[in-house]
């Protein structure tokens, strides 16, 4: 018969008391960490799966409103000006929008860049567009670009829509509240439309090195893709919060598991011997007496 190796037998063979205890301890130890680290990437998971619904309710709701036409009187249109009349309608149709996408329309074929607005007259300048993309949307071509409107840091970019008649603006905020300020270098959204690789906006300046991973889904509503990323710091960050309720908790479940698989262990064979009583199936054998004399 083979025989075991050195180590496995005294792994087998009888300690001290202290060893078992230390190493129950260790491996409850070792199991707690394990769990809240797993814990913390799902919750680092489901909270980025959250930002993009999110993100994706607000920015795909507000371009579904731009590709909406605006319905204007025969007379708004055929006057080929910024009228009164087309202003209002326009300011109708943008609280009808709850204020997210700005309608915009080319009353006049000369001015390409000329556009009523519900604020009135807007000239586009050519130089400030940006990223010019011609796609399809809802079966018609679109013309997306990246149009700002101020140089100025508290304008954001707007993302420009147009059919060529009818168009939309949508203010492209990098910084909305489920993004907290302290987390922009450990998270990131990045949306785009797939078949062209086109970047429509990208909150959060996490570098390629320090992503952990990342995750592409695709919008709700329009052919849109968000890839999100996290860093290697924000599961650390999550992990060191979970360190006194989670990984306490779980220490305390594992321990108490671990110590009674071993004391059960080190008592099966008084509980055999016990069930073999019970059961009849142990037999007390007694020396004879033999007297010496005899």
């Amino acid at each position: 018969m083979r025989s075991r190796p050195p180590w496995l037998n005294r792994l087998f063979s009888p300690h001290p008391q202290w060893v078992y205890k230390t190493g129950v301890m260790l491996l409850a130890l070792l199991f707690s960490l394990l769990a809240s680290l797993a814990t913390s990437l799902y919750q680092v998971h489901n909270e980025i799966k959250h930002d993009v619904d999110y993100l994706d309710q607000i920015v795909s709701v507000a371009i579904k409103y731009g590709l909406e036409k605006p319905t204007l009187s025969e007379a708004s249109v055929a006057s080929g000006e910024c009228s009164t009349d087309t202003i209002e309608q326009l300011e109708k149709l943008y609280v009808s929008h709850l204020l997210m996408s700005i309608p915009i329309v080319n009353l006049d074929k000369q001015k390409p860049y000329t556009y009523c607005s519900p604020f009135g007259v807007e000239q586009f300048e050519q130089r400030n567009f940006k990223n010019l993309l011609n796609t399809k949307l809802k079966g018609e071509m679109w013309r997306l670009a990246i149009y700002s409107l101020s140089t100025t840091p508290k304008h954001p970019p707007y993302l420009y829509g147009s059919n060529g008649q009818y168009g939309f603006l949508f203010p492209l905020r990098t910084e909305y509240l489920f993004l907290e300020n302290d987390l922009d270098h450990q998270r990131s959204i990045r949306l785009s439309l797939p078949k062209e690789n086109y970047t429509i906006l990208e909150i959060g300046s996490l570098p390629n090195a320090d992503r952990l991973y990342s995750n592409s889904v695709a919008s709700n509503y329009l052919p849109l893709t968000f890839e999100s990323s996290v860093s290697t710091s924000r599961v650390l960050s999550k992990f060191k919060q979970n360190l006194w309720p989670v990984t306490t908790l779980l220490f305390m479940i594992s321990l108490t598991i671990l110590w009674l698989c071993v004391s059960y262990w080190h008592a099966k064979k008084e509980i055999a011997l016990q069930k073999a009583v019970r059961d009849a199936q142990f037999f007390p054998y007694y020396q004879p007496i033999v007297d010496a004399q005899t």
